[in-house]
């Protein structure tokens, strides 16, 4: 059966499979991994691709990416040691910040906030969304919109390392409100394209107290080394922080 099948066992504790048959055991993984890459370059076209990583090792892999993905206007690049070059990247930053000078966000960020009814484009709602009308100082009544997603960071944008990137100016929505809770919330859809709260993930929370009616608070997000952290600020000067681990949401 190991002659016919093409194995061979050499001394006493080495089993030999023939090219053929180690390429079948992999080629179903490797179809996989071209399937997704093509479903992102699709959407995202790039002008290169890395293949790095312990089964970037792979001959079989490499042959069929740059086969199938390699062309004048994409490049596909496989380092002389794809299994450490991971490794080998993580070793320079720590060495050196600067060797990653900008970092592209992969998802959409931003916060939930309350919108004047009037100012709401309704056709973009989701069906039966969230209505509640608040007293105003001078004595009136304005209904507002709930859950309104209100975009910081844009997926694609590039931000630069020890960036800050700036919100718009936030207020109350009640004359007798001491806080101002911010969502920190984040999306995998284009730039300006999500409206709504709906769909988003929450990743934290920021609370940030206020004296008056009258203050406004801006968020700040700052991306150093391998945290996001963000910053909810008042006009008065208090502040509060939040540091978010986004290894797994920036490339």
């Amino acid at each position: 059966a190991i002659h016919n099948s093409g194995l061979k066992v050499r001394g006493k504790s080495t089993l030999l499979f023939p090219p053929e048959l180690t390429k079948g055991l992999i080629l179903h993984t490797v179809r996989k991994i071209e399937n997704q890459v093509s479903d992102l370059i699709e959407r995202n076209p790039v002008g290169s691709i890395f293949i790095v990583g312990g089964f970037a090792e792979s001959s079989t892999l490499q042959n069929r990416m740059k086969s199938r993905f390699s062309s004048d206007s994409c490049k596909v690049i496989v380092p002389k040691h794809p299994g450490v070059a991971v490794l080998n990247g993580a070793v320079l930053f720590g060495l050196d910040k600067r060797v990653f000078l900008s970092r592209r966000a992969r998802l959409t960020y931003g916060t939930s906030i309350r919108k004047k009814r009037s100012m709401v484009h309704e056709e973009k709602l989701p069906p039966d969304p969230d209505y509640k009308i608040f007293k105003q100082a001078d004595g009136t009544f304005v209904e507002y919109v709930c859950d309104i997603f209100s975009e910081i960071l844009g997926r694609g944008d590039k931000i630069q390392c020890g960036e800050t990137i700036q919100s718009g100016n936030y207020i109350p929505t009640e004359p007798n409100q001491r806080n101002i809770f911010f969502p920190l919330l984040c999306v995998d859809a284009p730039s300006n394209t999500t409206y709504h709260t709906r769909g988003t993930k929450q990743i934290g929370t920021l609370t940030v107290p206020i004296s008056n009616a009258d203050e406004s608070v801006k968020i700040y997000f700052s991306f150093g080394e391998t945290e996001l952290c963000v910053e909810a600020r008042g006009s008065s000067g208090i502040s509060k922080k939040l540091h978010v681990d986004y290894n797994f949401n920036f490339i």
